[in-house]
């Protein structure tokens, strides 16, 4: 018995052939009556490939795993009644395929065709469209996929086109392939296997069961999920929490991504340099590489971060803890932060504020580098005389030599009285250290920290770094290198993480490895840094700055207007409380641009903007498709390519470019603008009224705008509001029926049929 492939495929001549094992044709007559089954057929055996042409075909398999091909006739109909895997494709007329009871894969192809996978586990495909696709197994009634309305049924499988797709699932455990393209996959209810292949993908995952397949080098992808912990598979480099509960979200090995919500969150990027953002409540950040960044905003929260490496806190980031036993050092930022150790020797420097230092078992540091005063007086819960240490910057308490403390300098005042030496001050009565400027006596002694133990020191507990111009403070914590003078200095730093400071005049700054910042507040000072020499960020107060090279962040700390500007690395930008343009340049950015009226320049789709709710108006320019993130109000399309801009949940103002966009406002009253070039406006199911068009040019040409409107189902209606321009769209009854109004500003004629030969409406299900 023979076991090779035959095919039965039909000549233009009109003539049947059957190709034996591909090499022997044997003819049949045009109406010749084909067999039922090829079991009719002696020598015959699965599997077959039956191929229409022009005509109206009817081609059925047998009980094999057969491969049916459509002639591209309309109608026509492929089925098998066999138990076998099969393969049936459409062409381009309207056809109907059904499939068996076997494992099948149906294509059908351009046109409007009905996809029937039968018994079986069967999966619809749409390998073969030219243009994205948008495709539901849950919707079971006739769906715009954008290649033909098909009517999919008993399909448990998907599988989308070599562009960007829209892919969603149903109820049941599915398999969806997004295959090349930036594609959306949602698996819906069940436990779904989604492999999005090749491009940007973003996935929804919603069931503890559900799996995402990504491999290496196939582009940044993205899951979306609302369950109350997920950890990233392999390959996938970023996740966004979407519900409100408290969240626990983890990274892989990659440089990931990581977004909270309203909840006490607490996210760990693990290996990779990771980027984390809680959003409101009280997070907790895991730290464990020096190039993971934490973004938080004002007033959103009491947030910690958990770090095995030395960190320094960055903005509205309130706590630190250090993990492990190595020896690590914490340092905090302009708040009163709560620092804790851990059990080997940690230097603890809480900068600003008043902060509550706790170093834990072993021989600790607590550092002081920052401008004394009543507002930045420190606690230190757990010190321990000739074991833990109090290091004092030279620069803050002058008038100290290097070094140890001289006896001479230090006083407990339970022991004896005040004299002109005296510059440490310490009451063992209330804990209380200070520092008297002139040695004139307590009088002049400003407090700079608390003993809670009020343990028994001396001057032997006390270390003075920094002194002088251009010192470099020691210890291996964050390095204070001075140059605090009116003139130009030259400050370098250590291979530690170096805070350079030139202050005034014309500096020149340079911070070898480590994390280095910088504070610029002179347009002549110059930053330099190596390649790979740290994750560095620029601190400034000029109203205009550019990232020279190898710099990763900048931080603007005035209060004016910004003009934020990136280099070729993955940057992050903050702006301030003014009305800030900030553009990252070339690499995966995050622009963070806080309250005022923000513009942002976005070039490429892995760009992230960061608002928060009520912080001003404010825009994103970009030359790519992209869709508002949240809080942002306001889309320009830039240059002339065909591009698309989507809004948000508010009412946004989209404005196209000289190409032909896709404009899509989602929910809230938004006002959208063309521009140059056939543009197709989309409309939504409840997201509707108070959508206005300012320059719609579709109404009576055969080639100009378009109207699309998507879930308001194909017997939907559409109506002009008496003369005016305004136009109610009323949903079909299967969709509820509902009406909304919307505004095509100017435009009293647009044709209200929908078809062949009527450009003006598209109409979805």
């Amino acid at each position: 018995m023979k076991t090779a492939v035959d095919t039965l495929k039909q000549l233009v001549s009109g003539q049947w052939v059957i190709d034996v094992d591909g090499t022997v044709d044997h003819t049949i007559q045009a109406n010749h009556d084909i067999p039922e089954t090829f079991a009719q057929w002696p020598g015959f055996t699965a599997p077959h490939t039956l191929e229409g042409r022009a005509g109206n075909d009817e081609v059925i398999g047998g009980a094999g795993n057969d491969t049916l091909r459509g002639g591209g006739g309309d109608p026509a109909r492929y089925g098998t009644f066999g138990d076998g895997n099969d393969h049936l494709h459409g062409k381009g007329g309207d056809d109907i395929l059904v499939g068996g009871t076997g494992n099948d894969w149906l294509d059908g192809g351009s046109g409007n065709d009905r996809i029937d996978g039968g018994a079986g586990t069967d999966t619809a495909s749409y390998v073969s469209a030219t243009d994205g696709v948008s495709v539901s197994l849950d919707l079971k009634d006739w769906q715009e996929t954008g290649f033909g309305k098909d009517r999919l049924v008993s399909i448990e499988n998907l599988e989308g086109s070599t562009f960007n797709d829209r892919l969603t699932g149903s109820v049941e455990d599915n398999t969806i392939i997004g295959l090349a393209g930036n594609d959306s996959i949602n698996g819906k209810q069940g436990a779904d296997r989604m492999i999005g292949g090749t491009g940007d993908d973003t996935y929804i995952v919603d069931n503890v069961g559900d799996t995402v397949v990504e491999a290496t080098g196939e582009g940044f992808d993205t899951v979306q999920t609302n369950l109350a912990s997920y950890t990233l598979g392999a390959n996938v480099e970023e996740l966004v929490y979407s519900g409100t509960s408290n969240f626990m979200g983890i990274g892989n090995e990659l440089n990931n991504r990581l977004f909270g919500y309203d909840g006490a969150d607490k996210l760990d990027g693990k290996a990779g340099a990771d980027k984390m953002y809680g959003g409101f409540g009280n997070d907790t950040y895991v730290v464990d590489s020096t190039g993971d960044v934490v973004t938080e905003f004002a007033d959103e929260g009491m947030d910690r971060v958990l770090s095995s490496v030395s960190y320094t806190l960055g903005g509205n980031v309130e706590n630190l803890s250090l993990a492990s036993s190595a020896a690590l050092s914490g340092t905090g930022n302009v708040l009163a932060n709560s620092i804790v150790g851990n059990a080997g020797a940690n230097l603890l420097d809480g900068k600003f504020g008043a902060d509550t230092l706790t170093g834990g078992a072993g021989a600790d540091t607590f550092a002081f580098s920052t401008a004394l005063g009543s507002g930045n007086v420190d606690r230190i819960t757990d010190f321990v005389a000739l074991d833990d240490t109090i290091q004092l910057d030279g620069t803050m308490f002058t008038g100290l030599a290097g070094g140890a403390l001289v006896a001479a300098a230090f006083k407990d005042l339970s022991t004896s009285a005040v004299d002109g030496d005296d510059r440490i001050l310490y009451d063992r009565t209330t804990g209380r250290l200070s520092y008297d400027t002139d040695g004139s006596g307590s009088g002049a002694a400003v407090q700079f920290a608390v003993l809670d133990n009020k343990a028994v020191i001396t001057a032997a507990d006390f270390v003075v770094t920094g002194t002088g111009t251009g010192g470099t403070g020691g210890g291996t914590g964050l390095n204070v290198v001075a140059g605090a003078t009116a003139g130009n200095d030259t400050l370098t730093g250590t291979s530690g993480n170096d805070l350079l400071n030139g202050a005034a005049g014309v500096d020149t700054l340079t911070g070898l490895a480590g994390n280095d910042t910088y504070v610029v507040d002179n347009t002549g000072d110059i930053v330099t840094e190596a390649a790979s020499a740290g994750t560095d960020t620029v601190q400034t107060s000029l109203t205009s700055y550019t990232l020279g090279a190898n710099v990763e962040n900048l931080t603007y700390t005035g209060t004016s207007a910004f003009i934020g500007t990136g280099n070729g690395l993955a940057n992050t930008l903050t702006g301030g409380s003014g009305a800030d343009k900030l553009s990252g340049g070339l690499g995966a950015d995050t622009l963070i641009g806080g309250a005022g009226n923000d513009t942002y320049t976005v070039d490429i789709s892995s760009d992230v903007v960061v608002e928060v709710a009520n912080a001003g108006t404010d825009g994103v320019l970009t030359n790519v498709s992209y869709t508002l993130s949240a809080n942002v109000e306001n889309l320009t399309l830039t240059t002339s390519a065909a591009i698309n801009g989507t809004g948000n949940g508010l009412a946004n103002t989209i404005v196209g470019n000289g190409g032909a966009n896709v404009l899509d406002g989602r929910a809230g009253a938004d006002t959208l603008t063309g521009g140059a070039g056939n543009d197709t406006f989309v409309f939504r199911f409840g997201a509707t009224v108070g959508d206005k068009v300012l320059d719609f040019t579709g109404a009576g040409v055969t080639v100009g705008d378009s109207l699309a409107f998507y879930g308001f189902g194909t017997g939907a209606t559409l109506a002009q509001v008496g003369t005016s321009d305004s136009y109610t769209i009323k949903a079909d009854a299967a969709h509820g029926g509902m009406s909304e109004t919307f505004q095509l500003v100017g435009v009293t004629n647009l044709d209200l049929l929908s078809g062949s030969g009527h450009n003006d409406l598209m109409l979805f299900a």
